[in-house]
């Protein structure tokens, strides 16, 4: 299974991706895990508990070598992307995105009526379409109504999350990874740096940097997010599975075994021991357990678990 199965799932406000909240109500945005897409990457579980609508890259080639850095003037304080206070809003620098905010900007005041989760609501019936500018004017029309909203309000940072997942889709990464930060740094200031919403966004972006195969960057947000959710929901929790899944499958492609080994051996005994396992979860689990085990010349413990494997293959 590949890493980008798993990078909607752990949204922390969602009902799928570019729906991010635009039909549930507040109390609920903490509580919905969405399935997820396949994409480029190796070495995650990846599980879709419920049907919803889902963004993939234009091409899959698309990725390859593809810039993910922000551009140099909207970086500061050691390359980190420049997070905006006091009203401003950060974003890099391009005549295509200034045309879009002009355009949004006339939708807002031209439909003074429609709110923002119209809007939302508007930007997913569009993606889904694929009349993907006009899901584009949707979405930056959402965050113009939302900069008005109260700093403690979290739809922003929604909005900004749902326009990042957007530019990841369309393989325009250098635009989302900003916004991603964005949104992150908006949550942390909401509801605290320790909450479990904030977790499960840093094992969101952890896996997006992994997609980009920015290990350096992946790494310890997936070791933040674990952190938080461990002691907040617990590590059976199906959240937490899924994020110490993606961090093994993680070290499985850099070929750090003696790392993996202990959380696929974690994860699967938690597994186990629910009372009806994921068979596909299993199976991800077994196969990419037992080429670790390979990877460590421990050929009989990787034999036992492909057998195992095999046999839950047969009866799907």
């Amino acid at each position: 299974m590949q890493l980008r199965l798993v990078v909607h799932w752990l949204r922390c406000w969602t009902l799928g991706p570019l729906m991010r909240a635009a039909t549930s109500a507040p109390d609920h945005w903490s509580q919905s895990i969405p399935g997820a897409p396949t994409g480029k990457g190796s070495g995650s579980a990846g599980y879709n508990p419920m049907p919803v609508m889902v963004l993939q890259p234009t091409t899959s080639d698309s990725r390859d070598g593809a810039s993910t850095g922000v551009p140099r003037d909207a970086r500061v304080d050691g390359g980190r992307p420049r997070i905006a206070t006091n009203g401003e809003h950060a974003r890099p620098g391009s005549g295509r995105r200034r045309l879009m905010c002009l355009t949004a900007l006339t939708l807002v005041l031209g439909c003074q009526t429609q709110s923002w989760e119209q809007y939302m609501e508007a930007a997913a019936f569009a993606y889904q379409d694929q009349d993907f500018e006009a899901a584009e004017q949707w979405f930056v029309a959402a965050e113009q109504v939302a900069l008005e909203f109260e700093p403690s309000d979290p739809r922003l940072a929604i909005t900004l999350g749902n326009l990042a997942d957007f530019y990841h889709a369309q393989a325009r990464d250098s635009e989302a990874e900003p916004l991603y930060q964005e949104a992150l740094a908006r949550l942390e200031r909401i509801d605290g740096p320790e909450s479990p919403r904030v977790g499960r966004f840093a094992a969101d972006l952890a896996v997006f940097y992994a997609v980009l195969d920015q290990s350096e960057d992946a790494e310890p947000l997936f070791q933040r997010a674990l952190g938080i959710l461990d002691w907040e929901v617990g590590p059976a929790h199906p959240d937490v599975l899924v994020i110490r899944t993606a961090l093994a499958g993680l070290y499985l492609r850099e070929g750090r075994h003696r790392d993996a080994e202990p959380l696929y051996r974690e994860v699967l005994a938690l597994t186990l021991d629910q009372a009806e396992p994921d068979q596909d979860q299993l199976l991800t689990i077994l196969q990419e357990y037992a080429v670790v085990f390979r990877g460590m010349n421990r050929p009989d413990d990787a034999l036992a678990l492909e057998g195992r494997a095999r046999a839950i293959r047969d009866a799907l």
